[in-house]
């Protein structure tokens, strides 16, 4: 499987940005089966004056757009954009805009531990979506494969009636070193990974650490087992 390395540039106030992300993982769902995408995300401050405090949305957007008129009509064009990737932008709902720094060294940190990509995807959907992570509920929830998948807004529930494959963890949720190897396991959802924007767990953190060694190499005899291991 060949390996396509990108660096990506952003910051995560960036709306544009967010729309970017979600546009770069269907490009990335498009050739799941044929490359393995590693995406490194670099460090890039829009705004690199604003105080360690941050500082009143408001009054940022009239010193960066000069009107509020100016500034909102940018908006209605972003949540366009937003809503045709599947993401609501709830700019009403963002009081603050941050000083970005603290954001980015912790992006840093997720890197060393091979979780960048999830650490943005929470940080965009804090900031833009959610306002702050928001545990699902029994309100949105709906049932796949029997298992039951709980969600913070009819949004989100949507997303994932829209493309379930995006959100699932593969192979029914059993432990991807164990299909690999041709036999099933429980799955923890205490030790997942994801790659390719696919959800893998694994039965334990030293099993884990034994499909890390060999990624592609694991998923590529996984696909290959699957769904026939079910009845060995």
């Amino acid at each position: 499987m060949a390996v396509v390395e990108i660096d990506v540039f952003s910051d995560v106030v960036c709306p544009w940005c967010y729309v970017g992300r979600q546009r770069l993982a269907r490009a990335i769902e498009s050739v799941a089966d044929r490359h393995e995408v590693r995406v490194t995300w670099k460090p890039y401050q829009l705004n690199p004056w604003i105080p360690a405090e941050g500082m009143d949305r408001a009054e940022y957007r009239r010193i960066k757009f000069g009107s509020a008129e100016r500034s909102s009509g940018m908006d209605d064009r972003l949540k366009e954009a937003g809503r045709g990737e599947g993401i609501d932008l709830a700019f009403d709902r963002i009081k603050r805009t941050p000083n970005t720094i603290d954001a980015h060294r912790l992006i840093w940190h997720a890197a060393q531990h091979d979780r960048q990509i999830e650490v943005v995807d929470a940080l965009f959907q804090a900031y833009f979506t959610d306002g702050h992570p928001v545990r699902g509920t029994t309100q949105y929830r709906i049932t796949h494969q029997g298992f039951e998948y709980r969600f913070a807004s009819a949004e989100h529930l949507a997303a994932f009636r829209a493309n379930p494959a995006r959100y699932v963890p593969q192979y029914g949720g059993y432990c991807a070193w164990a299909v690999s190897q041709g036999y099933t396991a429980a799955g923890n959802p205490n030790n997942w990974r994801i790659v390719n924007d696919r959800l893998y767990l694994n039965y334990n953190a030293e099993i884990q650490t034994r499909w890390e060694r060999d990624i592609p190499g694991h998923i590529r005899s996984a696909n290959g087992n699957w769904p026939n291991v079910l009845s060995r």
